[in-house]
């Protein structure tokens, strides 16, 4: 069993904002990313050749199809990191940001890889949230609330302690147990195996019908899995 750190020779995030809010208080989201992807890379013992967090301005070359592209790095990424502002929450770019995200982290057999940071207030989160996809999604994971730190530089001493903290959580979750897609496969193919070696060297050909053919069969599983490395032993469940 492997872990999220370690798999991809080459780990990527993706960072959802919206463009309006970084062009309007001086690129300070882009600001923001740069940082994070700093502290995150120095926890994971990991370079700017091997890692980084995906950030649309930066990913996506003027003209192309920004749906596209957009789809493509969320296929890419193992975590995501909405900023939560007005803006975002009624954008239906950063609402396709996150559907596609929660698609992934699904593929990946997980449910927490993502890590919303509330960097303006949004009066709907502590009302209507309940009504906005992205919110529901916010409201329902743990998130890390930015709104006094807005004001702040970002080298300040309480601000870099948050941001040591917020990456913290991203690489504990990043570095928990996880069954790889190759993993699963493989032991899927040994499951199949057992089932087979069960019916081959045992007694569970059961009649059509009979009610006890499930109990039955479970037995001759659970009797096969204790079988030495060398195969299945014969089985005893009759």
């Amino acid at each position: 069993m492997t872990t999220l750190a370690r798999y991809s020779s080459n780990l990527v995030g993706f960072f959802s904002y919206s463009r309006a809010d970084d062009a309007d208080f001086d690129d300070v989201l882009s600001k923001f990313r740069v940082a994070i992807q700093a502290e995150l890379s120095a926890q994971l013992g990991r370079n700017r050749d091997n890692f980084r967090i995906w950030q649309d301005k930066f990913a996506i070359p003027h003209g192309a199809l920004w749906q596209q592209q957009i789809t493509d790095g969320i296929k890419q990424s193992t975590f995501y990191i909405p900023i939560i502002t007005p803006r975002v929450v009624n954008s239906p770019h950063c609402a396709f940001e996150f559907n596609s995200f929660l698609a992934r982290e699904k593929e990946l057999g997980r449910d927490d890889l993502v890590f919303p940071i509330l960097y303006i207030s949004v009066p709907e989160l502590d009302g209507t949230w309940q009504e906005n996809p992205v919110l529901k999604i916010v409201q329902e994971r743990q998130y890390l609330d930015w709104r006094d730190y807005r004001p702040r530089q970002l080298n300040e001493p309480k601000v870099r302690t948050k941001i040591i903290q917020f990456c913290q959580n991203i690489s504990d979750a990043l570095r928990k147990p996880w069954e790889s897609p190759e993993e699963q496969k493989h032991m899927a193919r040994l499951s199949a195996q057992t089932v087979r070696g069960a019916f081959a060297f045992g007694s569970c050909a059961m009649p059509s019908g009979d009610p006890g053919a499930v109990s039955h069969l479970s037995c001759c599983l659970t009797t096969a899995s204790k079988g030495s490395g060398s195969g299945p032993r014969a089985l005893l469940c009759a």
